[in-house]
């Protein structure tokens, strides 16, 4: 009776190391995660601006264009 006392014993010291161990790797792993989750949202928002700007080089080029064909601009014309 006494051997199974200890065995339960080593088992319950056991486990709440191995607990302890999975809460210490959770705080980790939740820690890592915010730090990722920062760096996501950064580089959406990067994205974001970057598209943006496309979008607005685009349009730019496009009127630039217009201003460019035959008959807009005559002394312009006559350089293409």
């Amino acid at each position: 009776m006494k051997k199974l006392l200890n065995f339960n014993t080593a088992v319950v010291a056991l486990l709440l190391v191995v607990l302890a161990a999975l809460l210490y790797t959770n705080s980790q792993v939740t820690a890592q995660n915010q730090v990722l989750h920062n760096q996501v949202s950064q580089l959406k928002k990067q994205i974001s601006q970057m598209k943006t700007s496309t979008d607005e080089i685009q349009s730019r080029l496009g009127n630039i264009e217009q201003q460019l064909q035959p008959g807009l601009h005559p002394l312009l014309a006559g350089l293409r």
